[in-house]
């Protein structure tokens, strides 16, 4: 999933990955599979680290990328 706010995704935005918004994160919990485990990925990973922490105290399992979507794009990865 992203912590990538709306202006961020128009940068690029990790194939598959649910775009939900730090802001709108437990508005919209119900739309995460609980048994699945998250990579919560923002711009640089200070975000996604944040989201990350709300998303294991909800009940989930979950992780940051470090670097985020800058280094994910910087080592050549594809985006959308």
């Amino acid at each position: 999933m992203t912590g990538l706010e709306d202006f961020e995704v128009a940068q690029g935005m990790i194939s598959g990955a649910v775009h939900i918004p730090m802001g709108d994160l437990h508005a919209r919990l119900h739309e995460l599979d609980p048994t699945v485990p998250v990579v919560a990925v923002c711009r640089s990973g200070n975000r996604s680290a944040t989201v990350a922490d709300a998303l294991n105290q909800a009940g989930f399992t979950a992780s940051t990328m470090t670097g985020g979507i800058i280094a994910w794009q910087r080592a050549g990865l594809p985006t959308i």
